[in-house]
């Protein structure tokens, strides 16, 4: 349709060893960055709703998500039983590493 929709950021967290970063938005994505190298790492699956908080544990093993709608679509989305939670993702050894510069 010619037209770019494009999402707010609701969330960051750095990771404890690598250095890296996890964001999250209202496109209910959370993607992994390496800040050096200046690309993304990788990308997850879709979570229901925007996603609202991310922090990662102290060892950076596993990664909390929080969801939560953030009406970035309007508030036809009003119900929001069943699309308010947390999930915990682990994390590979490298999952979260960096790529470094090309």
């Amino acid at each position: 349709d010619g037209v770019d929709v494009v999402y707010p950021v609701h969330a960051l967290a750095f990771h404890p060893v690598h250095g890296t970063f996890a964001s999250g938005g209202g496109d209910g994505v959370v993607a992994l960055w390496d800040a050096v190298a200046k690309r993304r790492i990788r990308q997850y699956q879709k979570y229901p709703t925007s996603i609202a908080a991310l922090a990662f544990s102290n060892n950076g093993k596993y990664l909390a998500i929080g969801v939560s709608p953030g009406f970035e679509n309007g508030m036809e989305d009003l119900e929001v039983e069943g699309r308010v939670g947390i999930f915990v993702k682990e994390l590979g050894e490298t999952e979260a590493k960096g790529k470094g510069q090309k």
